[in-house]
């Protein structure tokens, strides 16, 4: 009973830790969520190490009630059907073994009875065979438990630390090093979005194009794998309304009228920027992405990419901008009441916010540069160098252009790729920090897959199944055994009618072979033996029964 018993509450209880890690594998996959304990054991890499122990559970029990079932049948072919002479030892042996058993050394019995039509040989023989077929594939347990088992992406628990998220204007002067205009993005990063249904001010729709309020977060994060891998994200961060609007010019009489500028340099082109504000945000993602877009054009040659989409359907281009998943970036909550970083009663600081984008398209450099308003001099450098925009603006800007026939969506993405620079470039050296919380997708081994879990429980079904057969068959059909009781084994054996060959084999040391030659010649091995009363001796012991 402690081998039923404690057996299969073992088994049961690691069969319970196997679906506990399966099903939460499930939920991880599908965005469910899912206990810490299972956090746990995925992320802190005992995935394999649970396997195994759950299936060196499940064999050892299952190992000892195989035995315990063994030793059941032995007794049961004694009782009932019998055996010849010769296999009434290990008979005997095997109910004496109780849990340690072997399935296997009983089948040429049960075989021998089908050869002689016996109905007990037809029952007694497709048990046996399940046994020893349920113990020899319980030992690849752990194997097929881990041919499920796959690296995968899933969301990893909910972290919390410190982020730099933006500049501080108070003591920023707007400068930088890199000429943007004339510079490669070093990627086409991810950002968060939303567009509101309601506008303060209308879609201006009469002889304009209007790309409408168009709010992008930008990540915080300087690593290309933290921004595709992120799932979610509370915190403040820098929030832009990307609003653009192009108008066709009017002419009515016109009069064109030149003025200098500076000196003698072409005035710049006049920009208007909205504050950068500070905002409580969440980002929201259905799933992590593989990787940001590639390159519209070929480093080594500069020539522009014909079927890569990725760029344009990351800012809305040819895919509904609503379907953020298709677009590869996330949803963005912005929170009511944002901390603005600059008071708009101060005039000086304001004005340095507008400064931002305005000076990624200036440069006032010695040896000249090109930008939307450049100091153009006669006889300077700058005119005789052309120095035009990187292919890769050139590429986004075009193909949008081409595509939708909308200037606003293509001087929109422009300027947002180089305000993404500008932003980049300086997130090394951003000044306010804030606590932020985000989940992240992580890769790790879990089970992916339910085919070896079928095919295990299957086999502790057929098990549980056998096993319940035997004992079943043990408790109808035997009166006298008492399982892994040796002297009663011993005791059983011995009847006038065996301890002629018992006292014969004892004395001379034979082997098994020899006492089968014995009993061959002393004409035994026509004779079945079972276990049955005495009539003189009222004991229980191996007597002939006729085949």
């Amino acid at each position: 009973m402690i081998v039923l018993t404690v057996g299969t509450a073992a088994i049961l209880f690691c069969v319970t830790l196997l679906i506990f890690l399966w099903e939460g594998a499930r939920r991880a996959r599908s965005g469910r969520p899912r206990t810490e304990f299972w956090d746990t054991i995925v992320f802190d890499n005992w995935t394999t190490q649970l396997v195994t122990i759950c299936s060196a559970g499940i064999r050892v029990s299952m190992g000892f009630q195989i035995g315990l079932a063994a030793a059941a049948m032995a007794a049961v072919i004694l009782e009932t059907a019998g055996s010849r002479f010769c296999d009434t030892a290990m008979l005997s042996i095997q109910r004496a073994s109780s849990s340690s058993a072997g399935p296997l050394d009983l089948l040429p019995t049960a075989w021998r009875h089908c050869l002689a039509g016996r109905v007990s040989g037809l029952l007694y023989f497709p048990i046996l065979a399940f046994m020893v077929a349920i113990a020899l594939v319980s030992t690849l347990t752990s194997t097929i438990l881990l041919f499920d088992l796959e690296q995968g992406h899933i969301s990893a628990p909910m972290a919390t630390h410190l982020k730099a998220v933006g500049f501080d204007n108070s003591s920023m002067y707007p400068y930088s090093s890199i000429a943007y205009w004339k510079s490669r993005p070093l990627a086409h990063w991810r950002f968060a979005e939303t567009r509101p249904g309601e506008m303060e001010t209308e879609l201006r729709t009469e002889n304009a194009v209007d790309t409408g309020d168009v709010y992008r977060a930008m990540l915080p994060f300087d690593s290309a794998t933290d921004r595709t891998t992120l799932e979610y994200y509370q915190g403040p961060a820098v929030v832009i309304n990307q609003r653009t609007a192009c108008f066709a010019p009017t002419f009515s009489n016109a009069t064109v009228q030149w003025e200098s500028g500076e000196g003698i340099a072409i005035p710049g082109l006049h920009l208007n920027a909205t504050s950068i504000v500070e905002n409580q945000t969440d980002f929201l993602g259905r799933r992590a992405v593989p990787s940001e877009p590639n390159f519209l054009t070929e480093v080594s040659s500069l020539t522009v990419r014909r079927n890569d989409t990725g760029v344009l359907r990351q800012l809305g281009v040819g895919i509904s901008p609503d379907n953020t998943t298709g677009r590869g970036i996330l949803d963005l909550q912005v929170h009511p009441g944002p901390d603005l970083w600059i008071d708009p009663d101060e005039e000086d600081r304001l004005q340095s916010a507008y400064l931002l984008l305005w000076v990624t398209l200036v440069e006032y450099s010695v040896i000249g540069g090109w930008s939307l308003a450049g100091g153009l001099m006669k006889n300077d450098i700058t005119t005789m160098v052309t120095w035009s925009t990187h292919p890769e603006h050139a590429a986004v800007f075009q193909k949008i252009l081409q595509q939708t026939g909308d200037p606003a969506q293509a001087v929109q993405a422009l300027i947002f790729r180089i305000f993404q620079m500008l932003y980049y470039d300086w997130l090394p050296i951003f000044d306010p920090t804030h606590q932020v919380t985000t989940i992240n997708t992580q890769e790790v081994l879990t089970p992916q897959k339910w085919t070896g879990f079928a095919v295990v429980m299957a086999i502790i079904a057929a098990h549980f199944a056998v096993t319940a057969l035997t004992m079943v068959l043990f408790a109808k059909r035997t009166e006298s055994s008492l399982l892994g009781n040796a002297w009663q084994a011993v005791s059983q054996m011995v009847s006038p009618e065996t301890q002629d060959i018992i006292r014969a084999a004892g004395g001379e040391g034979m082997k098994d072979k020899e006492v089968e030659v014995l009993a061959k010649s002393a004409g035994r091995s026509r004779e079945a033996y079972a276990l049955s009363s005495g009539i003189h001796s009222g004991r229980t012991e191996l007597r002939v029964r006729q085949i």
